[in-house]
């Protein structure tokens, strides 16, 4: 089995479908104040060598397990799922496929590495609260196996930090959540597809668009799966139809707006033409984020009738049935 180091928050079936004739897709980050494009492949970006790595293992294979094991199965999963959905535009019956979905969109809320580095640190600082509870009271918890003195617990493999380990089981925790899992189940699904955009939709370390309280009757979520498509759930029909109502350029600009404001690393476009887009937005801390480093949205509600979805204006937009 290959032990992957590269690993990709962003994986490269999803970034492969904002590639050009060449092959490559346009990069842009913000390594110190200048904004700076390269032109890469999807294997090139996107990833961040050993992010979600166990360093504490010894074995390299169980190193590599969250990467190699668990998020490579969401991914090929995924993979399948939206190209289900985007050549049947309909929810897909197989279970398999329906869930990987979902565990994608709710890895997409979790495996990027701001958001890993935020969990690690609050993990690393509880730990050295318990430690320290610990080392207070060893006389007291030790057990009859264990060394005589703290210190010499420490030192040993079974007092070695736990914190990657943690980690890994809080990622998988939230990347596999029942309650948010069902929840997105519950949803309504659409797929729409957009056309006479000014730069097309782009992507980013955080591209996933979350209403102000997904549980709410009007929430919903969006994620950009192209330049010129994006998937959302939402609780109800009617916010779906509202997405549907909208010019193709007001979707494009909220779209945008969201990845770009969000993003703490990359953002991914199709080419360099958003630059001043992109200049003026990203990492320009003018904007309030919640916990969760994303801005939150209000749907484009209107009291329209709720047929099955086709055509508005010059955009193509499915509801994709349970």
């Amino acid at each position: 089995m290959s032990n992957p180091k590269k690993h990709h928050f962003l994986p490269e079936f999803y970034l492969r479908r904002w590639v050009g004739a060449d092959g490559r897709l346009t990069e842009f980050r913000r390594p110190h104040k200048a904004l700076v494009t390269r032109r890469k492949f999807p294997s090139q970006t996107g990833f961040e060598r050993e992010l979600y790595s166990i360093k504490t293992r010894e074995d390299e294979e169980a190193r590599q397990e969250l990467e190699s094991g668990f998020l490579s199965m969401i991914d090929n999963d995924a993979a399948r799922a939206l190209t289900f959905l985007e050549e049947h535009r309909t929810s897909p019956a197989d279970d398999r496929l329906r869930d990987g979905w979902i565990r994608f969109l709710m890895s997409l809320l979790h495996r990027s590495p701001y958001r890993v580095e935020i969990m690690r640190r609050q993990l690393a600082e509880r730990e050295v609260e318990v430690l320290a509870d610990i080392k207070l009271r060893w006389a007291e918890v030790r057990g009859p196996s264990d060394p005589e003195t703290y210190e010499e617990y420490a030192a040993s493999p079974e007092g070695k930090s736990r914190v990657d380990e943690n980690l890994a089981v809080l990622l998988k925790d939230l990347m596999d959540s029942e309650l948010i899992g069902n929840a997105l189940a519950r949803m309504h699904w659409g797929f729409g597809r957009l056309d006479d955009l000014r730069c097309g939709l782009m992507t980013s370390d955080s591209p996933v668009m979350v209403s102000d309280g997904a549980g709410h009757k009007d929430g919903f979520i969006a994620l950009p799966t192209s330049p010129t498509t994006f998937f959302i759930a939402a609780n109800r029909p009617e916010t779906i139809n509202a997405f549907r109502t909208q010019k193709n350029k007001a979707l494009e600009l909220a779209l945008n707006d969201a990845v770009v404001r969000q993003a703490r690393h990359l953002v991914i476009a199709a080419d360099a033409s958003p630059f001043t887009f992109i200049e003026n937005r990203f990492l320009r801390g003018d904007v309030n984020l919640n916990d969760m480093n994303r801005l939150t949205w209000k749907s484009p509600l209107i009291d329209v009738p709720t047929p099955t979805l086709r055509q508005s204006g010059t955009s193509v937009f499915a509801y994709l049935p349970r």
